[in-house]
């Protein structure tokens, strides 16, 4: 396949070109801009016995090119609904962004953009690190530089997501935030909290706090940040009385001189800022929130970042100063634990009756992600930011003929289907005959100890039928297709799936093999509970290795 491009190259153009040119086929692909165009949209048509695919810009070239190369047979013309459609990298537990290789990360941001990504959060997470001076926070800079330097590369703007009060783990004791409930109002004590985070009604920590942001910020500026987080909880907040209830006081106290701080230092970053967890810790917190901001107003931000669950409150009550929404979906843990650790977790239906009840509510997405065994779920959420009535079996049949081919493609959707029906399987640890959550494995388990664990299955009544499509669509696959590993952890989930229900949730060799085969998939030699296939030497590692759990 020959691919030019009319008019002049640039490195967008040079990926679309790059993507293309491994089609197979004879003919000419014409890449070409067309002024006429939105930005970012496309259109794919025949021309002879060529192809032209035209761009409002270089993006919807970049866009358009990923189209073809999913859907050889598509022909139309296809415009963005919602301008940001971005993604989330969680850098921690030592999933697949935290310890894959780097390479590995940045050519799967490139395979984002190709479904239409056009942003990419990091987080440096304070709490881990004494200061940013210490090896490891260097370490952890330049692996996010690398993140955000590759989605610059592929046409994404890039950010930041901080906490309002987030500090190092060696912080000033006599600054630090009050995180208990029963207090002040709040009825729960505040849920990810590492007790390190500082108070900004106590003299000199707002000022601590901005000269941290500042240094941090030096780190990142030359590459320049398009979006800028500002998070109040999970794992931020004070519970004191001075700053309750946090979402329309202490939280505000700080964000604001934060977000003068960035403005000054990078004129044209956006300000997202989040409602994360608003009442859910404690209650009014989001009419305070109201009241607050009709009082004062919220010029210092350009977006406003809900919790899904929040939807109803920003839909019955209007927007908070009228700024434009973002979302922040969760896409990697639902109905299942650990995360991914059984292999491709798609969740089509639960993602679509959530996507249905945004309607015109949202500027973009930012779904959060935890590692690549939920890429179905990221298609899915990008193709609805694209295009929100879309149907889900429409981009999961463009999923599924990138990955097994059109003849499959039909298979593959109910395959999908079934794994989504069958989603339910739980690891639970056992010592001393006690039940042991996993996420407490290393404070209740000690180094060197006897254990148990068997795995709790729900009504899976698919699972016998997904093993054989499964294996049908494997047998027809040519060898390329079949070692990729998009396919090798649908594959693999239905493998344990069925294993598991086979041995009533018990362990077997064949079920160990399964698991270890993700981990290779994964790099997760060194994953926390949250998201490692659970073999028994991953099990085995993880209560008899180091406790930090990062």
């Amino acid at each position: 396949m020959k691919v030019c491009v009319d008019g002049s190259t640039s490195d967008l153009t040079a990926r679309a070109e790059a993507a293309l040119a491994r089609m197979v086929g004879s003919g000419t692909i014409r890449l070409s801009r067309d002024s006429s165009f939105p930005p970012e949209a496309f259109a794919i048509r025949d021309e002879g016995p060529h192809l032209r695919i035209s761009g409002g810009d270089d993006r919807g070239l970049l866009y358009g090119a990923g189209r073809y190369c999913r859907s050889p047979q598509w022909r139309g013309e296809s415009t963005p609904r919602r301008p940001v459609r971005g993604m989330y990298f969680a850098t921690h537990f030592h999933n697949f962004y935290h310890d894959a290789p780097v390479a590995e990360v940045e050519d799967y941001i490139a395979e984002l953009a190709l479904w239409g990504c056009n942003a990419l959060s990091v987080w440096f997470d304070m709490h881990h690190y004494r200061s940013l001076s210490e090896r490891a926070a260097r370490d952890m800079v330049e692996r996010l530089r690398a993140m955000l330097r590759a989605a610059r590369a592929n046409g994404m703007a890039t950010g930041l997501t901080t906490l309002a009060n987030e500090a190092y783990r060696e912080s000033p004791e006599e600054l630090r935030a009050e995180w208990r409930g029963g207090q002040n109002g709040y009825v729960r004590n505040l849920a990810g909290h590492y007790h390190v985070e500082l108070c900004p009604s106590k003299t000199g920590a707002i000022e601590q706090c901005l000269a941290w942001r500042r240094e941090m910020l030096e780190a990142f500026r030359d590459i320049g940040i398009d979006y800028l987080w500002i998070w109040p909880y999970d794992q931020g907040g004070c519970t004191c009385a001075d700053c309750a209830p946090w979402g329309a006081n202490g939280y505000l106290r700080i964000a604001e001189p934060y977000a003068n701080m960035v403005r000054e230092m990078m004129p044209d970053t956006k300000i997202v800022l989040s409602t994360w967890c608003f009442d859910s810790f404690t209650p009014g917190e989001w009419e305070a929130f109201y009241r607050k901001v009709e009082e004062t107003g919220l010029a210092w931000a350009d977006y406003l970042m809900i919790n899904p669950h929040d939807l109803d409150t920003i839909r019955r009550r209007s927007v908070p100063a009228g700024l434009p929404v973002l979302d922040f979906p969760e896409i990697s843990m639902h109905a299942g634990l650990p995360w991914g650790g059984y292999g491709a977790h798609p969740y089509p239906g639960h993602l679509g009756g959530y996507v249905a009840r945004t309607g015109k509510l949202l500027a973009g997405t930012f779904p959060y992600s935890e590692g690549i065994f939920e890429d179905i779920n990221k298609a899915l959420m990008l193709q609805w930011a694209w295009d929100p009535d879309r149907g889900a079996d429409s981009i999961l049949r463009e999923y599924g003929e990138s990955c097994v081919g059109e003849e499959l493609a039909d298979d593959f959707v109910t395959l999908v289907h079934y794994l989504e029906a069958d989603a339910h399987s739980f690891l639970v640890m056992q010592y001393e005959g006690q039940e042991i959550s996993p996420y407490a494995t290393h404070e209740r388990i000690p180094r060197g100890a006897s254990f148990t664990h068997r795995f709790n299955l729900r009504h899976q009544p698919h699972v016998e039928a997904a093993l054989a499509l499964a294996r049908h669509i494997d047998d027809a696959l040519d060898d390329e297709r079949r070692a990729a590993w998009r396919w090798q952890i649908v594959r693999l989930r239905a493998e344990i799936d069925a294993n598991l229900k086979a041995a009533a949730g018990a362990r077997t060799p064949a079920l160990d093999a399964l698991f270890e085969s993700l981990n290779a998939i994964y790099h997760a030699a060194n994953a926390e509970i949250p998201v490692v296939a659970p073999s028994l030497a991953a099990l085995r590692r993880l209560v008899d290795g180091e406790r930090e759990a990062f």
